[in-house]
């Protein structure tokens, strides 16, 4: 490979920076490199996810089709499928504990428990957003691994941050609802009005506290400039 690595000084702020010629050619040169024997001795303790999964795989899943490498597709298409997977059983699995866990207070508080199944919709709407955010954490974490070029992995990773802080905030919304709704058949039973007025009176102060901690958050991930509106 013909190409040599350059530095260049930039105007505006007087910084070193690799030339885009140096940029446009690393890719062909680290193909080159691949190609090398490793020297004895030299230990790879720190290569990259992407790079120990390179080292095992054959030529064929190394070329490049349409920006990527085939490996890299089908990575991608792996990552998708085992996000989704992950919503599901993590869903599963917490409204199957919601299921019992209000199986089992029906039965405790009504005699005919059968005659009068309890109502699992509010698990079936707080459960959701977890699931949600576990996949959006597994896109996150294993786009990480495939070793993308720049502006696939900053797209990628953003668009996975920005569906996991909505998530985190869903999550956090839902389950104030189940706080209070928890909270409010605790005091009712002791017939108090005091408690019937505080309870939905902290349960809204929580609610507004996640959307101000939520829109502070997707700002910061944003890097958005907050301070004017603040």
């Amino acid at each position: 490979v013909d190409a040599e690595i350059a530095l260049i000084r930039t105007l505006d702020d007087d910084r070193w920076v690799f030339s885009p010629e140096t940029l446009r050619e690393t890719d062909a040169m680290f193909d080159a490199l691949r190609a090398l024997a490793q020297p004895f001795g030299v230990q790879t303790d720190g290569a990259t996810v992407s790079l120990w999964i390179e080292s095992y795989l054959p030529s064929w899943a190394l070329q490049k089709d349409f920006t990527l490498r085939n490996w890299q597709w089908r990575g991608l298409a792996l990552v998708i499928f085992a996000g989704f997977a992950a919503d599901l059983v993590s869903r599963t699995a917490l409204f199957a504990v919601w299921v019992r866990y209000r199986t089992s207070r029906h039965r405790r508080g009504n005699p005919d428990a059968k005659a009068d199944p309890p109502d699992f919709s509010v698990g079936k709407r707080t459960v959701r957003p977890f699931g949600l955010l576990v996949g959006a954490t597994v896109w996150y974490w294993s786009v990480a691994a495939l070793g993308l070029p720049p502006l696939w992995a900053t797209v990628l990773q953003l668009a996975a941050r920005v569906v996991l802080t909505l998530a985190g905030i869903l999550a956090a919304w839902r389950v104030t609802d189940v706080v209070g709704l928890l909270v409010l058949n605790r005091t009712s039973k002791a017939s108090g009005q005091i408690d019937d007025l505080l309870v939905p009176l902290l349960r809204k102060t929580l609610k507004i506290l996640v959307v101000i901690f939520g829109k502070v958050y997707v700002a910061k991930s944003l890097s958005l400039d907050i301070g004017p509106v603040l």
